[in-house]
């Protein structure tokens, strides 16, 4: 845990271009720049000693609420995400904040940097809007690529369908909105075309694969992304393909992305491959099962996995009990 005292946070936030808080246990702010308050709509000095939740939207307080309680009991070192804010005046603003736990002369209190990013947020709503409906013709691309691929695959095509239901059901449980949803559902169903270009016998071969066969795999993502890209469907199906294989820690494929550069639906996607992939049975392996596969994506939350959604998936499958189709 980082050791601040009282003159090195004054200098802190006087340099820095961010929005910048603290607050202890109790939930009151202890700290807070006067760019913070001004995004708020609050003067100089009137945040300090209120409590947290008064910036908080009503309806996110509780999610927003358990990520500080997993912050201060040491569960989470950084903490990333997107909550609805609210304004002095009572208006919503979306806000981005990644939040650490230091200790301020000997107390420990969380440190937040926050953005205003409601300008963002409705430029993509935007976005959504336009491509709220795919034309007819896209919807019999996707269905038609997708039969290809159970066609050649069945292992493949089942899989790619149980992914896209389990990537929009991560993507409900985040409250992404149905547009996002249903797109998640729709580049689930095609995001392994690629593996097309894979032979068979690779494929479906038990045992562990030699180096030069695990590259002929690896190499579906950008063959899925090559096949999409000339097809014009909307953002972000190809790119969701070329990504899924990204991790958060740079370790993945094929362009060994980090963080932020991998885009949120690839991250979604990256989550609901894993614990499909580890759950399901495959011709060459019997299923890991539901527990292994969450087991995988909680250990390795924040470093491989997008933590918000590893841990919104866990939720899902834990307190929702959700349950990923039949292969059938």
């Amino acid at each position: 845990m980082r050791e601040l005292n009282e003159e090195q946070l004054n200098a802190l936030l006087a340099v820095s271009r961010q929005r910048m808080a603290m607050f202890d246990e109790s939930l009151k702010f202890v700290n807070v720049d006067a760019a913070f308050e001004a995004m708020l709509g609050y003067a100089p000095g009137e945040l300090q000693g209120q409590l947290v939740e008064v910036m908080i939207h009503p309806s996110d307080w509780q999610r927003v609420r358990e990520r500080i309680r997993r912050r201060f009991k040491g569960e989470e070192q950084i903490s990333r995400y997107v909550f609805l804010g609210r304004r002095k005046d009572g208006s919503e603003v979306h806000i981005s904040t990644v939040s650490s736990l230091v200790n301020l002369e000997g107390h420990r209190v969380t440190l937040a940097v926050c953005e205003d990013i409601s300008s963002l947020m409705q430029h993509e709503r935007r976005r959504l809007a336009q491509d709220e409906r795919l034309p007819e013709t896209g919807v019999s691309v996707i269905h038609a690529l997708a039969h290809m691929s159970n066609l050649r695959d069945p292992y493949t095509g089942r899989h790619e369908m149980r992914v896209g239901i389990l990537a929009a059901a991560i993507g409900e449980e985040m409250r992404l909105g149905a547009v996002v949803c249903a797109m998640l559902n729709i580049c689930g169903s095609v995001h392994d075309i690629g593996k097309i270009a894979v032979p068979i016998d690779i494929l479906s071969r038990p045992g562990k694969l030699s180096a030069a066969e695990y590259e002929v795999v690896k190499a579906h993502a950008e063959h899925s992304y090559q096949i999409l890209n000339r097809i014009n469907l909307p953002e972000p199906t190809a790119i969701v393909a070329h990504q899924h294989h990204e991790r958060i820690d740079g370790s993945g494929y094929p362009q060994g992305l980090k963080g932020d550069d991998i885009i949120l639906e690839s991250r979604i996607m990256a989550v609901a491959d894993v614990v499909e992939t580890m759950a399901s049975h495959r011709p060459y392996r019997a299923g890991l099962g539901i527990d292994a596969a969450l087991a995988e994506i909680t250990a390795k939350a924040g470093q491989c996995y997008d933590g918000e959604v590893a841990t919104a998936c866990v939720r899902l499958f834990r307190e929702r009990k959700f349950v990923i189709p039949p292969a059938v």
